[in-house]
């Protein structure tokens, strides 16, 4: 059995926000890969996607297109997984990997359109 994760970014970003996004893809240690929409399936039908958005698929490693033991919640042998599977064996674990590789990527864009203001009080003079 396979678990797919694919999705989308929306609104588009431009192209060097993809770009330091591309860069962030690469340094990680589970698989995200860049597809277009017509790969994107299991999507309702009335949503229209344009090609400028940002479509990807998730797993385990890079390259592979199945997120089977990120989010299969299967007990493993501790002794074999990382061996066997590259990974904890406890599910939980492994899912919060893939949690943390989705926040970096929320956070990574989302800070983008923040701002961030560091005070030393909480009061400002006017």
């Amino acid at each position: 059995m396979s678990n797919d994760v694919c999705g989308y970014i929306f609104p588009a970003i431009d192209i060097a926000h993809k770009a330091m996004l591309q860069k962030y893809i690469s340094t990680c240690e589970i698989g995200i890969n860049i597809i277009n929409k017509d790969q994107l399936y299991n999507f309702p039908h009335n949503i229209e996607l344009t090609d400028d958005l940002f479509f990807f698929l998730i797993g385990d490693r890079p390259g592979y297109p199945n997120a089977t033991y990120l989010i299969d919640y299967c007990q493993y042998d501790p002794v074999s997984a990382q061996l066997d599977i590259g990974f904890p064996a406890d599910p939980r674990d492994r899912l919060n990997i893939f949690i943390k590789t989705l926040k970096d990527i929320l956070i990574f864009l989302v800070r983008l359109k923040w701002l961030w203001l560091l005070l030393r009080t909480t009061k400002l003079k006017q």
